[in-house]
């Protein structure tokens, strides 16, 4: 009824015969009858790569004056962790020995799964570095190396000797650092190395040989060309003496 009124209005008359929608046949959509462009196949393969920000890398900054404990920490909990401490080292350096400290005054018994004897007396002494000192000695060494369990070899390339620290038990890659000797009242320097090929290997942080007996007179002297010492017309006791003298870690 609306529709018959509004064509009426304006004069417009649709599809009272049948005839008029076959005259709009060839308007109709039929699928298949449109030719579907070929695409190009140079503009098919272009593959567009998304715009990624690479992040910026942090250059590594020089370590605090104590570059044992630091070498240490940044072996253990990566970089990092050591560029979110800021300049607060003093205050995590404490926190981390302090946690060391706690650990071994719970459990003395792990500080005899090292290579190196220790002693009651070195344990007490062990816990007053860890809690006053702001320096890393040989014996605080064998404390983290136990604690982090983690091996660690220093490496003296002047003197050509090696100082290891291994604890029973290891679950991460060892630890080489090499010494640079401060100069002046500067302290010594270490840094991270791969290699302890052509230096001696010392017997303990204390005693750079094992007992006299249990050399040989060549032995001593192939020790001494390894470490460029002058064996000379020594006798064994006094090649010995002067091995022990000369490679004691300092």
């Amino acid at each position: 009824m609306n529709s018959t009124i509004h064509q009426r209005l304006h004069g417009i008359r649709l599809f009272e015969d049948p005839t008029d929608v076959e005259q709009l046949s060839p308007y109709f959509y039929i699928p298949g009858l449109i030719e579907e462009k070929a695409v190009d196949p140079r503009v098919e393969n272009i593959v567009v790569e998304p715009c990624i920000e690479k992040p910026k890398q942090k250059t590594m900054r020089p370590l605090p004056p104590d570059s044992l404990f630091w070498n240490i920490f940044i072996h253990v909990y990566g970089e990092g962790e050591f560029f979110n401490i800021g300049s607060k080292f003093t205050n995590r350096e404490w926190e981390e020995k302090n946690m060391i400290r706690t650990f071994f005054t719970t459990k003395p018994k792990e500080l005899q799964t090292t290579n190196h004897k220790i002693t009651l007396g070195n344990i007490k002494e062990m816990m007053s570095e860890y809690m006053v000192s702001t320096s890393t000695t040989l014996l605080g060494i064998i404390g983290l190396s136990v604690y982090y369990k983690l091996s660690i070899i220093l490496v003296d390339p002047e003197k050509r000797t090696h100082l290891s620290f291994l604890p029973m038990n290891t679950d991460k890659e060892t630890l080489i650092l090499i010494k640079n000797r401060g100069k002046g009242k500067a302290p010594d320097h270490y840094e991270v190395g791969d290699d302890i090929k052509d230096t001696f290997g010392l017997a303990s942080y204390i005693r750079p040989l094992r007992a006299i007996s249990t050399y040989k007179r060549s032995d001593l002297e192939e020790i001494a060309e390894l470490v460029k010492i002058d064996s000379g017309n020594k006798s064994k006791d006094e090649l010995y003496r002067t091995l022990s003298e000369q490679l004691v870690w300092k």
